[in-house]
């Protein structure tokens, strides 16, 4: 697993193009998550909590994992700074053999429903 590096991660949001790839990727996921107050959502593969956080302003009880200590870490640190509430498990996404059921489960959920 490379090593990443949550303030170089953070400072790449802070460039003009990581701030129009962040508002570009926000308005389209967000547009079409329909996210609901009290939902369940779980961010895997983390990072320094961007989408967690979004995620919980918008009412999700938020599950957020990462494989890299340093990232939690981080995500923890601006889940508070934001005024969030999220659970935070330090975890490789691709290595969680619940997660495939899960994922197939909402896939197939969400396939039915539209």
């Amino acid at each position: 697993m490379p090593f990443w590096d949550p303030q170089k991660y953070d400072a790449w949001y802070e460039t003009p193009l990581g701030k129009t790839a962040d508002r570009l990727e926000r308005e389209t996921v967000f547009s079409m998550a329909g996210v609901k107050t009290g939902e369940k959502a779980l961010d895997a593969g983390c990072g320094t909590g961007t989408y967690s956080i979004e995620l919980a302003k918008r009412g999700a009880r938020v599950t957020a994992l990462d494989a890299s200590s340093e990232m939690i870490e981080r995500a923890r640190d601006n889940t508070e700074k934001a005024g969030a509430s999220v659970d935070f498990i330090k975890a490789d996404a691709l290595k969680i053999p619940y997660l495939t059921i899960i994922l197939t489960w909402s896939f197939r959920y969400a396939c039915s429903a539209s």
